[in-house]
C-alpha cells in the first residue's frame, strides 16, 4: 500500500448510523426496562416514541452488544436460566406459613401460624421484578413437558404471579439466589386469595385443605387444578 492509498483510507467518510430504538430503565416499586422507537424529523431532531415492554429478543440484542459471555453455574434443581430470569423446582416439603386473614370467615386459619404445612412440588420463575409460582404433581423433578397446576397458596394471581404487596424481592435472579426467593415467598404474610376464580379442586375451606395435608403429612395432589400449560410453555412466555 503506497502513501497516497494510505491517505485515502484515512480520509474515507465514516459509516453513517442513525438511532432507531432506545432502551430506558424506569425505577419505581421495581425497575423495568422498556424500549422506545426513535423518530427523527427531516431537520434532524430526535424524539422518543411510546414505551413498550422489552422483548426477549431485544434483551438478547442488548446483551450481545455488551459482549456478555459469562457462564453462570446452576443448582441441582435449576430448570432454565436467562440473563434476567431463573426457573427452578422446589421439591414437595413442609413450610411454616404465616396467615393474617383479611376476609370474614377466614380468621380461624391463623391458628396454623408456625405449623409446618406440607406443600406440593413447585416451579418458581423469578426475575424482572416478579415471582411466578406453579405447582406440579408427583415427587420427580419436572421436564419441559410436565403439565403445570395452580399453586395452592393465597396471595397469588391467576397468571401465577405472587401479589407482591410490601414484600421486597431480591435484586437478582440467578441460581445462587433461589433460596432467597423461596424465603421471600414462604416467609411472606398470606392474607387471602388474590383471585376470584377457582384454583384448587376442593369444595371445603382452604383451612380444612391445609389441615388435611398436615394430618396426612403430605399435600393431596388430587386437588391441584391444571393451568393448561406445560413447564416449557410457561418458560417461553415473557
Amino acid at each position: 500500500m503506497n502513501i497516497a492509498t494510505m491517505r485515502t483510507e484515512r480520509l474515507r467518510a465514516p459509516t453513517v448510523t442513525r438511532p432507531v430504538l432506545a432502551f430506558v430503565l424506569y425505577e419505581g416499586d421495581t425497575v423495568r426496562a422498556c424500549s422506545h422507537p426513535v423518530h427523527t424529523s427531516p431537520s434532524g431532531a430526535v424524539a422518543l416514541g411510546a414505551a413498550q415492554a422489552l422483548t426477549t429478543e431485544q434483551a438478547e440484542v442488548v446483551l450481545e452488544a455488551l459482549g456478555r459471555r459469562t457462564l453462570l453455574p446452576v443448582m441441582p434443581h435449576t430448570l432454565a436460566l436467562s440473563s434476567f430470569e431463573c426457573a427452578w423446582w422446589v421439591p414437595p416439603g413442609k413450610q411454616a406459613l404465616h396467615f393474617d386473614p383479611k376476609y370474614d370467615g377466614t380468621q380461624g386459619i391463623a391458628a396454623l401460624n408456625g405449623t409446618p404445612i406440607p406443600h406440593p412440588g413447585l416451579v418458581m420463575v423469578a426475575g424482572l421484578g416478579r415471582l411466578r409460582v406453579f405447582a406440579v404433581q408427583g415427587r420427580e423433578q419436572p421436564t419441559l413437558e410436565t403439565p403445570l397446576c395452580h399453586a395452592p397458596f393465597w396471595n397469588m394471581f391467576a397468571s401465577g404471579a405472587m401479589c407482591q404487596g410490601s414484600v421486597v424481592f431480591p435484586t437478582s435472579a440467578h441460581p445462587q439466589d433461589q433460596a432467597s426467593w423461596e424465603a421471600v415467598f414462604f416467609r411472606s404474610t398470606f392474607t387471602g386469595p388474590s383471585r376470584s376464580d377457582r384454583y384448587v379442586q376442593w369444595d371445603r375451606s382452604y383451612q380444612e385443605l391445609l389441615e388435611l395435608a398436615i394430618t396426612d403429612q403430605m399435600f393431596p395432589d388430587a386437588v391441584l387444578m391444571p393451568v393448561g400449560k406445560t413447564v416449557g410453555e410457561v418458560l417461553r412466555s415473557v
